[in-house]
């Protein structure tokens, strides 16, 4: 093996890593969001009767509604960055 075709494969291999990386760290923080959205509905579904001026029912409706989005927020995210990272990728 010559000097240049180990140091091509040295920097395939670090641009390999840095691209896990990155995927693994833009999956995380989606999935951080996600499940940040769904502790914030608990939260307004199980104090719905203390928030005055708005009806239970309503702060509870609100509650579900980001419950059942907060998968579809989370591969919004990921789909995104996901993208973002391509985009910056060919641009280099």
């Amino acid at each position: 093996m010559t000097k240049d075709y180990t140091d091509g494969q040295q920097q395939q291999a670090k641009k390999m890593r840095a691209a896990a990386f990155a995927a693994g760290f833009d999956a995380g923080a989606a999935w951080a969001i996600s499940r940040g959205v769904r502790e914030m509905a608990s939260i307004l579904e199980n104090t719905a009767d203390t928030w005055s001026g708005f009806p239970p029912d309503l702060v509870k409706s609100f509650a579900a509604a980001m419950t059942e989005f907060a998968p579809e927020i989370e591969k919004v995210i990921a789909t995104g960055t996901k993208e973002a990272r391509e985009k910056a990728v060919t641009a280099q």
